[in-house]
């Protein structure tokens, strides 16, 4: 009986770790699940973004002010569109606190500000078309 438990528990445990949370709690120095939760009441929705066992990213959606602000600082300091999604990351990213875009992965912030954008609601027309219903 204590044999079959300890396979059940065996097997709960790798669930666990194949899950995002799972993942990101074998990370040195991850959020802690009451971090998560802080962050969740602060934000709503929150994501992680996994490139490998070792690279994840936890990230929240962009509000409409916030968005707002931040096209307005990329006209008037005329950023390049590799600026605007670093800058973009650097608004929603909530762990890891610290990232240099410049000596990580190049499309790690392009694909990042990409999964902000469309969890934030900025669709394709077609994508948008796809979410609407006739009454």
């Amino acid at each position: 009986m204590s044999e079959k438990k300890s396979e059940k528990k065996e097997v709960e445990e790798k669930k666990e770790q194949q899950t995002p949370r799972g993942a990101l709690a074998k990370l040195a120095s991850s959020p802690s699940e009451e971090q998560i939760e802080q962050w969740k009441a602060t934000h709503g929705d929150i994501y992680v973004t996994g490139f490998s066992d070792t690279e994840m990213f936890v990230w929240r959606t962009i509000n409409r002010a916030e968005y707002l602000a931040l096209q307005e600082k990329v006209a008037t300091q005329g950023m390049s569109e590799a600026q605007s999604e670093e800058l973009l990351c650097d608004t929603c990213l909530l762990w890891p606190t610290q990232m240099s875009w410049a000596t990580g992965k190049g499309g790690t912030p392009t694909t990042l500000s990409e999964q902000i954008m469309q969890r934030s609601h900025f669709l394709s027309g077609m994508t948008a078309n796809m979410i609407v219903a006739k009454l």
